[in-house]
């Protein structure tokens, strides 16, 4: 499961520069399904994606790593 402030940060940079999820999800490299699970927090997130999240997104890297922790 993904934590709610990852979801959020996520759902706050799609809107800021105006992305929906197809274009959010080829940006980090996932599918359209992959990142509708995650916003929904059906599924985590990997090393790769959180990576990406963080470079192209510029996602807080404490969101990032609260995240890791609630997957460990």
């Amino acid at each position: 499961m993904v934590n709610e402030k990852l979801i959020e940060a996520i759902r706050e940079k799609m809107a800021e520069r105006g992305f929906n999820q197809k274009q959010t999800a080829q940006l980090i490299g996932i599918s359209e399904s992959r990142l509708s699970d995650i916003l929904n927090g059906k599924r985590g997130i990997n090393y790769e994606q959180t990576r990406r999240l963080y470079h192209n997104l510029h996602i807080d890297v404490g969101i990032l790593l609260d995240d890791a922790i609630c997957e460990a």
